[in-house]
């Protein structure tokens, strides 16, 4: 499980336990949420690109890592949820959004992911860009049975 993911889970654990009436258990995980935000973000956010990086020893910034973590709320700021939106739309080309860390690979499961980070960070217009993009293409290619079940293709359309 990443990062992402346990933030995730602390937050909703945190909601769960207030739902069931538990305030030391709620603030427990609210408090570890919050200590495990501050570090992700002095780990792995890299101000320079203005993404998060896939672990300490890489600088690649992953399409899931840094759409989730904008859906998520490990963002500490609108601006940086500003920025991340920003550096997602450099992996895009004529079918969607290339995913870095699958080279050459659309991948539609996570680029719905980044569809929701560009809504979060108020970038309506882009977000459905990417939709007409992705969607419209597997919608509308007569390489492919008309539909959006596709997990994947390549840069250049072909299945």
């Amino acid at each position: 499980m990443n990062v992402v993911t346990v933030h995730q889970v602390l937050t909703s654990g945190a909601e769960l336990a207030t739902w069931m009436d538990d305030t030391t258990l709620a603030s427990e995980y609210a408090a570890n949420a919050t200590t495990l935000k501050a570090v992700y973000n002095e780990a792995f956010w890299l101000s320079d690109r203005g993404m998060y990086r896939d672990n300490e020893t890489t600088t690649l910034c992953p399409q899931d890592g840094n759409s989730l973590a904008v859906v998520f709320n490990l963002t500490e700021s609108a601006e940086q949820a500003t920025a991340v939106s920003d550096g997602l739309t450099e992996n895009w080309g004529v079918y969607g959004s290339v995913s870095p860390e699958l080279p050459d690979t659309i991948a539609p499961f996570i680029g719905g992911f980044e569809v929701q980070a560009h809504f979060i960070a108020g970038k309506d217009t882009r977000a459905l860009d990417l939709l007409r993009r992705e969607w419209g293409y597997m919608l509308y290619t007569p390489l492919s049975v008309q539909s959006t079940l596709l997990e994947g293709y390549t840069s250049n359309g072909s299945l």
